[in-house]
């Protein structure tokens, strides 16, 4: 039996051949990620699901009660929570202010140098910062703000000793500390996405706006800065994310204090499951946060996608 094909004539046998075809090789490809997805299902949706479930129990890791709500009409009254919200609210903006600027400049800087192998040193200098263990960064900025670190030895040094501080024991300047670490927060992915980002730019773009008269300041923000919006789109949600998941650090370092004035959500849920045995609590908090990134990453993206050329 055969099909016609326009003027052709095609065998129907051909036809089922390469329809079998392509169905085999859409079932290895499942079969190759299937693996994956059931990992991420073990591992992250499943204790999700538990999350969501156990936010409706007293649950002190041992006994849980059926509660309803409770957990989350707590939080609204939860003053450390509140405390906790305001902290991290700071975090994502300094961040994010941290993440469009430096990298940037420094990205365009080395994106329009053309000194072959000193400008893949620069490269491999900023990229260094992505292979270090954060825990090494942690420990290394902890010993530099010890009463006897390197930041105020310097300062005894140069006879500024009214510079000296407890920078993560005093509460009006632990939150300052905290940001200031990575400084000057030049390299890492922030600086890998925006150089990719310029290198993807079409060369005849920007011949022609250098035909064209356009000095440099205007070319970066008219010409080169929206082609690269897609990159800043990524690095918004990216900073977003890694802000709210970046209670591990604080841990190491203040574990939230003094007097809480470190203290965001993340800390506060590591306090409420392993110091309080408030489990319940802890997942209605964790629950509440994921809702609250999915949302500030679905707005930021939208925010940047309105603009886009």
């Amino acid at each position: 039996m055969v099909l016609k094909r326009g003027k052709q004539m095609v065998p129907t046998d051909n036809v089922q051949g390469s329809f079998m075809k392509k169905i085999i090789k859409s079932r290895n490809g499942y079969f190759v990620i299937l693996p994956t997805f059931i990992l991420v299902a073990l591992f992250i949706y499943y204790p999700f699901l538990q999350a969501i479930h156990k936010s409706f129990y007293d649950w002190n890791g041992a006994q849980a009660h059926f509660i309803g709500f409770d957990n989350y009409k707590r939080m609204i009254f939860d003053p450390e929570l509140k405390k906790a919200l305001w902290n991290q609210l700071i975090i994502i903006l300094v961040s994010i202010v941290k993440v469009i600027t430096i990298p940037l400049i420094v990205a365009r800087f080395i994106f329009t140098l053309n000194i072959g192998r000193l400008v893949n040193g620069y490269k491999l200098l900023l990229l260094l910062p992505m292979i270090i263990p954060w825990i090494v960064i942690a420990f290394t900025w902890r010993s530099m703000y010890d009463t006897n670190g390197i930041i105020n030895s310097i300062a005894t040094l140069l006879g500024l000793e009214q510079f000296i501080q407890v920078w993560l024991g005093d509460p009006d300047i632990a939150l300052g500390s905290f940001l200031f670490i990575g400084f000057p927060w030049a390299g890492g992915i922030a600086f890998l996405i925006y150089l990719a980002g310029f290198q993807g730019i079409d060369q005849s773009v920007l011949e022609s706006a250098k035909m064209d008269g356009t000095n440099t300041w205007n070319r970066f923000f008219r010409v080169e800065f929206p082609l690269i919006r897609s990159q800043l789109r990524i690095l918004l949600v990216l900073t977003t994310i890694d802000s709210l998941k970046g209670y591990a650090f604080l841990i190491f370092l203040t574990n939230g204090g003094p007097a809480y004035s470190t203290l965001t959500p993340g800390v506060w849920i590591y306090h409420n499951a392993f110091l309080f045995s408030r489990f319940g609590y802890a997942s209605a908090i964790g629950v509440v946060m994921l809702i609250v990134t999915a949302l500030l990453s679905w707005v930021m993206i939208r925010a940047t996608r309105r603009t886009d050329i």
